[in-house]
């Protein structure tokens, strides 16, 4: 349950303290799934509501004489609209709560790179030994994806690596880019935070 997966309730039994301790634990367990729940349906309902004035003034902004003042304000509802889409993909990913499975880092790494080389992008993976995880397939591809594509679009490259030891696997992605502030590398780690 501390790692996020979803757990069935366990079973009240053993002496009335062991008991009342589990029923604590599953009525918390029920509340937290219940609160994210909410809070997801109510971030889905906000980006899908988003969507139709966003397209509006898309349309609106068409119309603008002005070519710079008309680049602009496309430029920026196109970012906007980005945030929407990716925010509402986000909801339906958290809300599908996909099932855990044992996976290869290595594949699912390969994979990713491949995506990528097949568009022109400047990407490697320099492993070949396959590490096992258990994991959600669908989520952890899509993370790499992330971190592969913002390699390529702001260090010119990606460089993936995967390697394990006995305590965790690791995923490793390389690039040539400025990097991040140290003040800021916990924020980058937050859902929707982007930085420049």
């Amino acid at each position: 349950f501390g790692r996020g997966e979803d757990v069935p309730p366990l079973v009240a039994r053993g002496p009335s303290e062991i008991a009342a301790a589990i029923r604590a634990f599953d009525t918390m367990r029920h509340r937290l799934h219940r609160y994210v729940s909410d809070r997801l349906r109510l971030l889905a309902a906000v980006s899908h509501d988003l969507r139709t004035p966003l397209t509006t003034l898309r349309l609106k902004a068409e119309f603008v004489d002005d070519d710079t003042v008309r680049d602009d304000l496309v430029s920026t509802l196109d970012e906007l609209t980005a945030i929407t889409e990716s925010t509402l993909a986000f909801s339906r990913a958290e809300a599908s709560s996909e099932a855990t499975a044992s996976l290869d880092l290595t594949e699912l790494g390969r994979e990713v790179v491949e995506e990528f080389r097949l568009s022109g992008a400047d990407a490697t993976i320099t492993t070949d030994t396959p590490v096992v995880f258990v994991g959600r397939p669908v989520a952890l591809k899509r993370a790499i994806r992330n971190v592969v594509e913002n390699a390529i679009r702001y260090g010119r490259q990606a460089r993936v690596s995967v390697f394990t030891d006995p305590m965790r696997a690791t995923i490793r992605v390389d690039d040539d880019g400025p990097g991040i502030p140290e003040a800021r590398i916990e924020e980058a780690f937050q859902p929707f935070v982007r930085l420049e």
